[in-house]
């Protein structure tokens, strides 16, 4: 029985290490479409915002075929961590607002799932790539 309790114990602690901290998700995320960076996800403790093409087409499998070159920026207004999720909620200069859940998939990469309302069909979630400090931008 104390071996188990002991297993139980070390397998809790195994588990809540590996949950990730809000300031793990902190960096410059970028979402590329044929080379071209069309999302930017800036998260810090300070200020936080979401660079995004203004116009974006998705086929009926919710893969991406286009997107535009004009930019828009929209504010994070609220983040909130929730096991390993992070919740992102925005808002553009109109005060409309969107919502996406962030997810690691890897070290340096994680999937922005855009969260739809009323459970339309949106797009596959945009898959994204954390920028080294010392990589020179684009």
């Amino acid at each position: 029985m104390k071996r188990c309790a002991i297993l139980l114990l070390l397998v809790a602690i195994v588990a809540q290490a590996q949950v990730p901290q809000l300031s793990d998700f902190y960096g410059t995320w970028k979402a590329e479409f044929h080379k071209q960076t069309w999302l930017t996800l800036t998260l810090s403790a300070s200020k936080s915002t979401l660079v995004h093409s203004t116009e974006m087409s998705a086929d009926d499998e919710g893969d991406i075929t286009s997107v535009g070159e004009e930019m828009s920026t929209d504010q994070v207004v609220r983040v909130e961590l929730q096991d390993a999720t992070l919740h992102v909620t925005t808002r553009d200069e109109d005060g409309n607002t969107d919502q996406y859940v962030l997810v690691f998939s890897g070290k340096d990469t994680a999937d922005l799932h855009p969260v739809v309302a009323g459970g339309a069909s949106g797009p596959k979630p945009f898959h994204l790539k954390r920028i080294p400090l010392s990589a020179p931008q684009k």
